[in-house]
């Protein structure tokens, strides 16, 4: 059960990044968002993921969307202002795990509030999905880390997966945590979630890898992007 407090906190921070991604002039969609956009229309257009050098998580999250509600930016950006309340809730159990539950709530809070997640809320951008993939892998980490067993492995491994298929450059912290956790316990139990980690985030980007390789003369793995971005 969430605290009362908790939930207002959630509660009053989700209502004012409604009011503003409903009522404050957001930017157009262009760039990096028209991307996106154009990618997401043509999956729901056509029901296959178009040859574009994009990863695929954020594209088809927003063709959830679209499918659900119509080919509305509105939509999407209510629904990634409730994701941002998500984002903050992991953020409580981390600080709860890790410190202590007033620490969880000042955590929480600061995430609720926080104005990046008000402006990226409003934009058709990966970073809020991102955020809350990355977040909530950071918590299955935990624990894993604090002897959850076998599933969190698994968990762990499952939502670093989904968030690099959301932003590619997550993928290198895939080997310091599997040695940590295999550190960490030194016994066979430790080895095995180690493993099994690895083993779930290679097999959640194996798909994509694989159609990759298949269709893209130049090798890409993950995304087109990476020149742009270096």
């Amino acid at each position: 059960m969430l605290p009362r407090s908790l939930l207002v906190i959630l509660i009053l921070g989700l209502v004012a990044r409604l009011m503003y991604v409903v009522w404050y002039p957001q930017q157009p969609v262009a760039h990096d968002a028209e991307g996106y956009d154009k990618t997401a229309v043509a999956l729901v257009s056509t029901g296959h993921y178009p040859a574009f050098g994009r990863a695929p998580v954020y594209p088809m999250f927003l063709a959830g969307v679209y499918w659900v509600f119509g080919h509305s930016y509105p939509h999407v950006r209510v629904v990634q202002a409730v994701l941002v309340s998500l984002t903050a809730l992991f953020g409580f159990l981390l600080g709860r795990d890790l410190f202590g539950h007033r620490e969880g709530l000042i955590a929480g809070g600061i995430a609720s509030v926080y104005p990046g997640f008000f402006a990226y809320s409003g934009l058709l951008l990966t970073e809020t999905l991102f955020a809350l993939l990355v977040t909530a892998f950071t918590w299955c980490v935990v624990q894993m880390w604090r002897g959850g067993g076998l599933r969190w492995a698994a968990a762990s491994g499952i939502t670093l997966g989904l968030a690099t298929l959301c932003r590619g450059e997550i993928v290198g912290v895939a080997v310091p945590v599997t040695a940590l956790l295999a550190w960490k316990g030194r016994s066979s139990l430790a080895v095995r979630g180690a493993l099994l980690f690895l083993l779930a985030t290679a097999l959640t980007v194996a798909p994509w890898m694989a159609r990759q390789y298949a269709n893209r003369d130049e090798g890409v793995v993950f995304t087109g992007g990476v020149g742009a971005t270096l």
